[in-house]
């Protein structure tokens, strides 16, 4: 094995996946991608080539077996129903209804919402409550006498979480101080699922600006440039917090809901990202006016109730002709709907502007065959990282000058602090790599900016 292969394996154990054998699979099945890489590191995690072709043989089988498609909910009810007892891998999710005063737990693709569970699950998992885990369930059937109310035959019997149930952030900082920031960034580069050696250093650091809105709160980004450069992958494939939105939304089902009482997708989400902005054209003018006030401060009023959400916001478009027409006929933010482009205060809010058309185009050879992490466990330790705060990081070492106004400067301090999480989350750094990042966080506002 190559050496930093070899030391994500020992490191990292149980929490780095080979990343072409997750290609390979997913092509043929439409699972979530941390369901794949958790059945890939369970049964695929060595060098062998027969050990991986006989590991991947039962992760198909698995798939074929256990995992239950929407439209065959009621064929797997009645599965159940015969044969008493059933293994699957779905989505669950766990409310508590005052009424019965119990715990029901609602599988999604097995299509049943009032599911025996035992309350130690819940204690064990906390995050069963909090928008629900993908898990390898054992499920039996059994009528139920006794349960006044609502009665169902259906009962879980032991739950193994495929995403992380739990989180160590002390273990991934402690784990980043055994590599260098060259191979740190390599890993993080191969768990988007490409290979560092085909890129320099700044193409590097542009594929981790694009996750930044997934470690900083009340992020705002925008990436404008091609068709084909895996714009929204991060957003898709990479976290089961981010949600990807195309085509016009409206205010209630982004911010809140007056007649249903219920927060909008900035309060449920990590960060809502917008992939083909130029479909935005349709939307009200009164997403953008809220949206704007919310990509200031993070707050927004519906109604009588001034509210707030911690979701950053990313938008992502393609551009039609290359940078240099653009900049000569007219300006970077050609290709946004006018609802948008004419808005001067909301551009002004966005945080970083990443120059699309200096990465290259997806193509089969920049995909890597190494190790990188289960991406849900980078998806955990970004979304563990959004709680604490770098954005003093800058000032060990250097001051801003009069040229910046107070929101260049936020905007700054913002991308910063996210690099530095990225990269450096165990807070180590010199002030010749905080320079590096200094002068591309200037370079992102700067593009907004002019």
């Amino acid at each position: 094995m190559p050496e930093l292969d070899r030391k994500a394996a020992s490191v990292f154990a149980g929490k780095v996946v080979r990343k072409d054998l997750v290609r390979k699979v997913k092509v043929g099945a439409n699972v979530p991608v941390f369901v794949l890489e958790y059945l890939l590191g369970k049964y695929c995690a060595t060098d062998d080539p027969v050990a991986i072709d006989a590991g991947l043989k039962v992760v198909n089988n698995t798939l074929s077996s256990n995992f239950v498609r929407p439209d065959e909910a009621n064929k797997t009810q009645s599965l159940l129903k015969d044969k008493g007892k059933h293994t699957l891998i779905d989505k669950v999710q766990v409310r508590y209804v005052s009424d019965d005063d119990k715990y029901w737990a609602e599988l999604k693709n097995f299509g049943h919402k009032h599911v025996h569970i035992p309350e130690h699950f819940m204690r064990d998992y906390d995050r069963l409550l909090m928008g629900g885990i993908w898990a390898q369930i054992d499920l039996r059937h059994q009528f139920d006498e006794e349960q006044k109310g609502k009665r169902s035959p259906f009962w879980i019997d032991s739950i193994k979480p495929i995403q992380l149930a739990t989180f160590d952030l002390e273990e991934y900082r402690a784990g980043r101080s055994e590599f260098t920031t060259d191979e740190w960034i390599d890993l993080l580069l191969r768990t988007i699922g490409m290979e560092p050696a085909h890129f320099e250093r700044r193409v590097k650091l542009l594929f981790l600006v694009r996750l930044l809105a997934l470690c900083e709160q009340n992020y705002n980004l925008v990436e404008l440039g091609p068709r084909g450069t895996g714009k929204s992958y991060g957003y898709q494939e990479l976290s089961p917090y981010t949600i990807l939105l195309t085509g016009p939304t409206t205010v209630a089902n982004l911010f809140y809901n007056i007649a249903s009482n219920k927060m909008g997708l900035v309060g449920l989400w990590d960060a809502v990202a917008f992939d083909e902005v130029a479909d935005l054209q349709k939307m009200p003018k009164e997403v953008v006016t809220t949206l704007k006030t919310y990509c200031e401060s993070g707050t927004f009023a519906r109604g009588k109730d001034s509210l707030s959400g911690m979701a950053s916001i990313a938008l992502f478009g393609n551009t039609n002709q290359p940078v240099e027409v653009m900049v000569r006929s007219s300006h970077l933010f050609m290709p946004m709907p006018d609802v948008i482009r004419e808005d001067m205060a909301f551009l002004d809010r966005i945080h970083f502007y990443i120059p699309g058309w200096e990465i290259p185009k997806m193509r089969v050879e920049f995909f890597t065959d190494h190790y990188g992490f289960v991406v849900d466990y980078l998806a955990e330790a970004l979304r563990e990282l959004r709680k604490h705060n770098f954005t003093e990081i800058i000032d060990r070492h250097f001051a801003f000058g009069s040229h910046l106004n107070a929101r260049d400067v936020k905007a700054v301090r913002k991308s910063v602090a996210g690099l530095v999480k990225l990269i450096y989350p165990h807070g180590e750094i010199t002030k010749d790599e905080l320079r590096e990042l200094l002068e591309l966080a200037l370079e992102g506002r700067r593009r907004v900016k002019e």
